[in-house]
């Protein structure tokens, strides 16, 4: 359209494809259903498993221990934390990873809070399991405790014993909660393939602080840093005042003193010589007390010295939070090749990963009860036809 004037195309219009009103439900038609019982799981079927989890990228798989059989652990008791924010301690830097050949075996600790309110049906049950995770600044990560295998530090085999005395250790520095008497249960593995050829394996163990001897609640303490630094500050000293001053002093106290007598001593208009005698005599009782209380003036004065002072700044480290699996499933996550990408993509995997075993247990729990309940009504129905 040029002003006014219509000018015709050039060249004959087709007419619009029809289209389905819903793409959405071909596209979905079109994707393989992933089975729940799959323990070893390639980055594509989580693609189509998790549509909602923005995949790390250099993950290669996740072997999921809990695929097969039940649970693989209990659903815990109401909590077993005491959690106080008030509660630190100094960071210590964890030791550093060690490769063994092209491998290198990492470690993450699940701590399960407990479950409450299981009679309130109006809550989703993912709002009422809750985990451990930590801050982490200045990064502002969030994450779950753990870290890299030591071999001197954990010894052992660090697919067995070793991860164990790992997350004991690791849980020990950043939370300062011994988990020596906790039983462990394998969740998943995650392997991934970095850039510079090494393969990482990636551990989530489930630390059953249920299973303590101790019932003394466990107390996650968040971690700091402490800066020390020189710093030049002034400070004053009381020093006795010298003669001279003194001297000075009390010559500055006579002088106010007189000068208040001089102006009283003026004649005032009118005033009959009866009033001013008694004046006058008001006046000396007045200067009296005046020159009294300013001769009690301060005999020492503060003089300023700089001198050099130590002070210790804290830094916040890492803060540990309890948040419930409903918040980790919605947790964002990104791409990012970063430590904080990097956590935040194991969180929801975890969570995700968490919400599925338990769809799958209460759904086998429903089948097998609704099975039950089919052979009771037809157990029933053909009492009730030979009593007939």
């Amino acid at each position: 359209i040029t002003g006014n004037a219509v000018v015709a195309p050039s060249q004959p219009v087709a007419k619009p494809k029809p289209r389905p009103p819903c793409l959405w439900i071909h596209s979905m038609a079109s994707l393989k259903a992933s089975s729940w019982e799959l323990d070893q799981r390639p980055v594509m079927d989580l693609a189509s498993r998790f549509p909602q989890l923005t995949l790390a990228p250099d993950l290669l798989r996740v072997h999921c221990y809990c695929a097969k059989g039940p649970v693989p652990f209990p659903l815990p008791p109401p909590s077993s934390f005491e959690m106080d924010s008030t509660k630190k301690a100094v960071f210590t830097p964890p030791s550093e990873a060690v490769v063994s050949g092209d491998m290198r075996y990492s470690v993450r600790v699940v701590l399960l809070t407990g479950v409450t309110d299981l009679g309130d049906l109006q809550v989703h049950f993912s709002k009422k399991l809750n985990v451990i995770a930590l801050h982490r600044l200045p990064q502002k990560e969030l994450g779950f405790p753990g870290g890299d295998w030591c071999s001197k530090k954990d010894g052992g085999d660090p697919n067995a014993a070793g991860l164990v005395n790992a997350a004991v250790r690791l849980v020990k520095e950043e939370l300062c909660v011994d988990l020596s008497g906790c039983n462990f249960t394998k969740f998943m593995d995650l392997t991934y393939k970095t850039s510079t050829g090494t393969t990482v394996i990636t551990t989530f163990v489930i630390a059953e602080v249920w299973s303590r001897k101790d019932s003394t609640p466990l107390a996650p303490h968040g971690m700091y840093t402490e800066e020390t630094s020189q710093v030049e500050e002034v400070v004053f000293d009381e020093v006795d005042l010298a003669e001279e001053e003194v001297e000075q002093k009390t010559k500055d106290v006579a002088a106010r003193v007189e000068e208040q007598r001089a102006k009283s001593l003026q004649v005032i208009p009118g005033e009959r010589e009866v009033d001013r005698v008694e004046r006058l005599d008001k006046l000396e009782e007045t200067l009296k007390e005046l020159e009294k209380g300013l001769m009690q003036f301060q005999r020492t004065k503060k003089v300023p010295r700089k001198v050099t002072v130590t002070k210790t700044v804290q830094h916040s480290v890492s803060t540990p939070t309890m948040v419930n699996l409903h918040y980790l499933m919605e947790y964002p996550n990104s791409r990012a090749e970063s430590p904080s990408a990097a956590a935040a993509f194991e969180l929801k995997l975890f969570a995700l990963t968490v919400d599925e075993m338990l769809k799958r247990e209460y759904g086998a729990q429903l089948q097998q009860w609704l099975r039950g309940y089919r052979a009771q009504q037809v157990a029933r129905s053909e009492e009730r036809e030979l009593k007939r």
